[in-house]
């Protein structure tokens, strides 16, 4: 969705893969798959009778090409929802060139896109990013996020550290760290950190 939507932001979801690994082979694998439901309320919308998304407040993304944290308004004073129009959930959408699915989703008062993807990390237990979903949001819906308390990436990179150190030796301590935080913009230190994360976890990370 980057490159062929260029007006939108393009995030990942944050996503507690840890469940996957306490239910371990409880659940068929099929079961442990992506669902909107996760993170919102897929129905049909009754108006365009197009299927949508409603994203809950609150809900947390990171923009994997410039390290950015973005989270939906809990204060946010639109009357209306946040709702993203479902590209794979609508037959004939994706026959449509970009602009046109563009131009329908701002037509409807949609804020934005989402599509399911294939996920392209080996080992996604280990990853608290959703590889399986990506959401395109138009400008001025999602808030920047510049506080590295309760930052995901970060805490998750000082907690497992010593884990992803032992496959790359240049990761950084939760002491270096903080000093890199001292110097360097929060989006800065977590697209270095997410970016040995994914490697971490057999997948590619997203070029800037």
């Amino acid at each position: 969705m980057k490159n062929v939507f260029p007006e939108l932001t393009v995030v990942s979801l944050y996503y507690p893969n840890n469940w996957r690994l306490n239910v371990s082979d409880i659940v068929p694998e099929e079961d442990k798959r992506f669902n909107w439901f996760l993170c919102s309320k897929k129905y049909l919308d009754p108006e365009t009778n197009l299927y949508v998304i409603e994203v809950a407040k609150g809900t947390k993304f990171y923009d994997e090409s410039t390290g950015d944290n973005w989270v939906v308004p809990l204060d946010s004073s639109k009357d209306t929802e946040v709702t993203l129009l479902l590209l794979d959930s609508n037959a004939g959408l994706t026959r449509l060139s970009p602009s046109r699915v563009l131009k329908l989703a701002k037509s409807k008062g949609y804020s934005g896109i989402a599509s399911l993807k294939k996920c392209d990390v080996k080992n996604q237990d280990r990853l608290i990013m959703c590889r399986e979903a990506e959401f395109g949001f138009f400008d001025g819906v999602l808030k920047l996020s510049i506080k590295e308390g309760g930052c995901a990436i970060i805490n998750y990179a000082k907690r497992n550290y010593k884990c992803i150190k032992s496959m790359i030796p240049t990761f950084p301590s939760p002491l270096e760290i903080d000093e890199a935080l001292k110097e360097y913009p929060l989006s800065t230190v977590c697209k270095i950190l997410y970016d040995d994360m994914v490697k971490y976890t057999g997948g590619d990370t997203v070029n800037s």
